[in-house]
């Protein structure tokens, strides 16, 4: 197996092991918690990146930012956003609105992958990790001012607090 190999065979573990450290944790610290932690994560990882480029550190920065990233997306981002879609849509617009989301989701993606070299080269790496940073940043704000915590809340609880807020 090439060096290449193992490092994504690495990679992809570590993201399977803390997805099921997710599911775990989601029931005992809340999704709001491994939200915010995971877009903290991602922020702090990314910011390493940034500083790398910048500063020009040892690899093993990278490396460790890497591996910081992706444990950081698998334990929040990856699949809670999932998991609060079935508890907070409700039953007669879930399958339209997970649709939707689902086909956002995959679109952001798209156009993040095709549009990396053209931002890494207007923004030099440093700044292109640091626009990666203020983006979890931004995300970590959007969901502790809107994002309601699900733990130990029934559907019909929390389809009443939706049509009782103002989002």
């Amino acid at each position: 197996m090439a060096n290449r190999d193992l490092g994504g065979c690495i990679i992809m573990a570590i993201q399977v092991g803390m997805t099921a450290l997710s599911c775990v944790l989601m029931d005992r610290a809340g999704r709001r918690t491994l939200l915010l932690t995971s877009l903290a994560g991602m922020a702090l990882a990314a910011g390493a990146m940034a500083l790398f480029f910048a500063a020009h550190l040892p690899p093993l920065v990278a490396l460790a930012a890497l591996v910081l990233y992706i444990a950081a997306f698998a334990v929040g981002l990856g699949p809670i956003p999932w998991l609060l879609m079935a508890e907070i849509l409700p039953a007669r617009a879930r399958g339209v609105a997970s649709s939707v989301a689902t086909l956002t989701n995959w679109t952001c993606s798209f156009v993040v992958t095709e549009c990396f070299s053209t931002v890494l080269a207007a923004l030099s790496p440093q700044g292109t990790f640091l626009l990666f940073a203020l983006v979890c940043v931004a995300g970590a704000f959007y969901v502790a001012a809107k994002v309601p915590e699900t733990k130990g809340v029934s559907l019909d609880q929390i389809e009443a607090l939706f049509n009782n807020a103002h989002l």
